[in-house]
């Protein structure tokens, strides 16, 4: 392994563990239960090492479950509601992405677009931000950026399967991922359309890989809640009703506030609560179509701006500083890119991310949570590639200037002139 990367990986490790040691207090105090995310982890978690089964008040299926299980294991080593513990083994899982990311963009632009993306995933606030959080996105990331670079990594049926699986993983842990699986799938058909058989036997072990992680779960829910078809979560409709009410800060829908009150007094199963959630807003969509794409382009809007809202001033400085010079050199990266035939392949996957991502966000909350773990890591292989392009055209300028004036003929002063006149003169005379 190169000596540079593990310094590298090294530095990001410490910055993580020294992340730890600041962090706030843990996440049962009354002031950090209103993290309700974490709060609800570690329910769940503590409800599964009592022996009791995924289910805490909000359900037995309201939230996705890889990451619950992730915190029950750290529990049966480490003793239950172990946050350091876990702080620690999530200062790992980071880490490891970090030299995910390395890999992504070596095989994009190359050696130094590889280190230059590492650089920055390693001092990245938001990625650092995250891992004393109980919260899923630290081990979402890491199976996020997996999956990727297995599936960029050439034509191994193999490498597809296991994209496949570790794409099914990340959306145990984030269900709204699922929105992208089948943007890959497409993507796996169209970059080897020279071999259409190839590509259909690729793109259906990466299905297959998928599907054979997701479907114990989903068997689950259907015993769980009585014969009821949840793939993994029953929270999307929630989620749709709370992006276009006024809670999301935004210009929002009447009947968003009304469903957000009235559901929970209609006793409803989770199930059924999900299903009348989502046709509501479908039905509020149509009967105010104009509204409701206005609300849904604020977000998108919203979703790609560097300023994070609510948080701060210098939480929301420090987002900006941070995400508008990436944003930046992404682009720089796109179009040094576009030339080849391999990145371009890399950069339709990417973009089809951008856009499952948007949509997502025009759906339900535009907020950090959603686009860090899945727009900001492939931002940043693509502007260590911008960086590497920058520096490549740079010194392909420099070098031409070099040899342009090795060629030239040396300039002659002004006495220099005069001496190889005199002697013209004295030439001509003789």
């Amino acid at each position: 392994m190169n000596k540079t990367l593990v310094i590298l990986l090294c530095f990001a490790l410490i910055l993580r563990l020294v992340t730890i040691l600041f962090s706030g207090p843990a996440i049962l105090t009354p002031q950090a239960q209103q993290n309700l995310d974490a709060f609800a982890y570690n329910q769940l978690a503590v409800s599964l090492m009592n022996g009791n089964g995924f289910i805490n008040g909000e359900g037995r299926a309201f939230r996705p479950p890889l990451y619950p299980f992730f915190l029950a294991a750290v529990y049966l080593f480490t003793g239950v509601e172990n946050f350091i513990a876990v702080r620690v083994v999530q200062t790992i899982v980071s880490t490891a992405t970090v030299g995910l990311l390395f890999l992504l963009a070596r095989k994009m632009a190359g050696q130094r677009a590889g280190m230059i993306a590492a650089v920055m995933s390693s001092i990245y606030p938001y990625f650092v931000y995250f891992v004393p959080e109980i919260t899923s996105e630290t081990l979402f990331l890491f199976l996020f950026v997996l999956a990727i670079l297995l599936l960029c990594w050439g034509r191994d049926p193999l490498k597809h399967f296991l994209a496949g699986v570790a794409l099914g993983l990340s959306a145990l842990c984030r269900s709204n991922v699922l929105i992208f699986a089948p943007f890959a799938a497409i993507w796996v058909l169209l970059k080897d359309l020279l071999n259409k058989t190839r590509a259909f036997k690729l793109a259906i072990l990466y299905l297959l890989g998928l599907v054979l992680v997701v479907a114990p779960w989903l068997v689950r829910n259907y015993i769980v809640l009585h014969g009821e078809i949840v793939p993994i979560s029953t929270n999307s409709g929630f989620n749709m009703a709370l992006g276009f009410s006024s809670r999301s800060q935004h210009l929002s829908l009447p009947q968003a506030d009304s469903l957000l009150a009235k559901v929970p007094t209609m006793g409803l199963s989770e199930a059924e609560a999900d299903r009348f959630y989502r046709s509501s807003m479908i039905a509020a969509f149509v009967s105010e179509p104009i509204l409701a794409a206005h609300i849904a382009l604020r977000k998108v809007v919203h979703f790609w701006s560097p300023f994070v809202r609510n948080q701060g001033v210098i939480v929301t400085l420090m987002g900006f500083l941070a995400f508008v010079p990436v944003v930046v050199l992404a682009f720089a990266g796109t179009l040094g890119c576009w030339n080849s035939k391999a990145n371009r392949d890399l950069l339709v996957l990417f973009f089809f991310n951008f856009l499952s991502a948007s949509g997502q966000a025009a759906l339900t909350l535009p907020n950090i949570r959603l686009w860090i773990p899945m727009v900001d890591p492939l931002l940043i292989v693509l502007a260590g590639a911008g960086v590497a392009v920058i520096y490549s055209k740079w010194s392909d300028m420099w070098t031409r200037c070099q040899c342009r004036i090795a060629l030239s003929p040396p300039r002659l002063t002004s006495s220099s002139r005069e001496s190889a006149n005199a002697k013209t003169r004295s030439h001509h005379h003789h």
